[in-house]
């Protein structure tokens, strides 16, 4: 919940908010209306859609120079999970008792079989001449890599089999795994079959996504496995409504593990491409389209109507997502704006670490009379503190283990454990947002942290001395 509810954004109704400055708006096309896809996986010369029909699933080829948009002349069947990389497009169905993994051609048409067993495949992926899926055959459940150039093949073998999911490119294969009964994220380098270990906690961890040397991942409470409608089977969750998601990030380069989003609202279904992360978040009850620039720290959204928009994917400079509108869905495209070199240089937006683990804020940081503001509720969580709002006071308490913090807006006054502190500059509401900026140095009176700024970055960091 926010800290000044009387504040709050104002829900445009049916209005569709395309685009921002990231994404161009005029080129802007709607590949199929009212139709039934539920996955959009794009290429460099166009993407392939899954689409639903009864029970059964079937493909969809976009043209992007010819704007042609065709179904694939095979059967309908039981599709568990499909990849395209180039014109190969490889795909896991359910055939009888077997379950087996295909490699279809999409310029002639070839179909071949890949694997065919008895046991479950789930989340195949292709890059290059790699393919990789989760196999419940080998042991608990394990992953399978094959060769397409000589035919050989990797098993990695996993401790337990509950939810794991695959992201692939030419040098790493990153998987969320259990071991131990802690969900982690691991990455497996396909050069020497060493293994990192990403992140291990108990929260839920799904949709993993990875381009060059970064992944994303949505991690968090209160999700499930998709069951049934049209629409869980689309959004990928049936969540729960006290479901709270982050979007994560780690830069295998770095070794810098980074919280993209925070906890006020349900953030899933991230996709990284390059410098680019796009998100659903779901924070009034209806999910909108969200995309950030990594380049600039720059979060917008992309898409917003009383609609659903989920299952973003961005790629080769396109986004694509699907609005579900009751038991019929629209797939659109974006083509991404590249830079315009007249624009006058943006300044860059402020960086925050907390314990050397970045965070972006939103609001994001600002400087006002020469000193910094960051968002208190924000910033405190982090911390470890709650943070609560009181509309009739307009004042704000942080409490973290037996310390009180207590602020009033526009008093530069605090009080801890009921001595006053006096603040650099009031506390304000950034009236676009409804949240309560404080100014940073009051993090370290408040809580006995160490802060410093580094204006030539524009970097704060925070530490906990933990």
């Amino acid at each position: 919940m926010k800290i000044h509810k009387a504040v709050t954004a104002m829900i445009v109704a049916g209005m569709m908010l395309l685009m921002f400055s990231l994404v161009g708006q005029a080129e802007a096309s709607v590949i199929e209306k009212e139709g039934n896809p539920v996955q959009m996986v794009l290429t460099d010369w166009g993407g392939v859609s899954l689409n639903l029909q009864g029970q059964e699933k079937y493909f969809k080829v976009w043209e992007r120079s010819t704007s042609n948009y065709t179904k694939i002349n095979l059967s309908l069947t039981n599709i568990d999970s499909y990849d395209v990389d180039g014109r190969n497009l490889v795909y896991t169905i359910s055939s009888g008792s077997s379950m087996d993994v295909y490699l279809y051609n999409l310029l002639t048409g070839e179909n071949k079989t890949i694997s065919r067993t008895f046991t479950a495949k789930r989340s195949v992926k292709i890059c290059g001449d790699r393919i990789a899926w989760v196999d419940y055959g080998i042991g608990s459940g394990g992953i399978y890599i094959y060769n397409l150039t000589d035919g050989s093949s990797t098993s990695i073998r996993l401790q337990e089999s509950k939810n794991i999911e695959l992201a692939l490119t030419d040098t790493y294969l990153a998987y969320i795994g259990h071991q131990n009964g802690i969900n982690g994220v691991f990455i497996y380098n396909l050069q020497d079959g060493s293994t990192i270990v990403v992140n291990k906690s108990y929260g839920d961890k799904a949709s993993l996504s990875m381009s060059d040397h970064r992944l994303v991942w949505a991690e968090g409470s209160g999700a499930k496995l998709p069951t049934g409608s049209f629409y869980n089977q689309v959004y990928g969750y049936a969540v729960a409504n006290n479901a709270l998601n982050e979007i994560w990030m780690y830069d295998i380069s770095l070794g810098k593990l980074t919280q993209l989003t925070d906890n006020d609202s349900n953030d899933v279904q991230p996709w990284i491409w390059k410098n680019y992360v796009t998100w659903v978040q779901n924070l009034k009850g209806t999910p909108d389209i969200m995309l950030m620039n990594l380049d600039n720290s720059k979060i917008e959204k992309i898409a917003s109507t009383d609609f659903y928009e989920v299952k973003p994917n961005i790629d080769y400079g396109y986004l694509a997502y699907i609005t579900i509108k009751g038991n019929s869905a629209d797939l659109t495209v974006l083509p991404l704006s590249g830079e315009d070199s007249s624009a006058p240089a943006e300044t860059a937006a402020i960086k925050l670490f907390i314990n050397d683990t970045q965070y972006f804020m939103n609001p994001e940081p600002y400087i006002k009379d020469g000193r910094t503001l960051v968002p208190m509720r924000r910033v405190f969580e982090v911390l470890g503190a709650n943070v609560s709002w009181n509309e009739a006071e307009q004042s704000v308490t942080a409490i973290k283990g037996i310390t009180e913090i207590k602020l009033n807006i526009g008093s530069k006054t605090a009080y801890k454990n009921g001595k006053p502190v006096e603040l650099e500059v009031p506390a304000e509401i950034m009236a676009s947002t409804g949240r309560t900026m404080v100014p940073l140095r009051f993090v370290s009176e408040a809580l006995g942290c160490s802060v410093d700024w580094v204006g030539a970055t524009r970097t704060i960091t925070i530490d906990t001395g933990i």
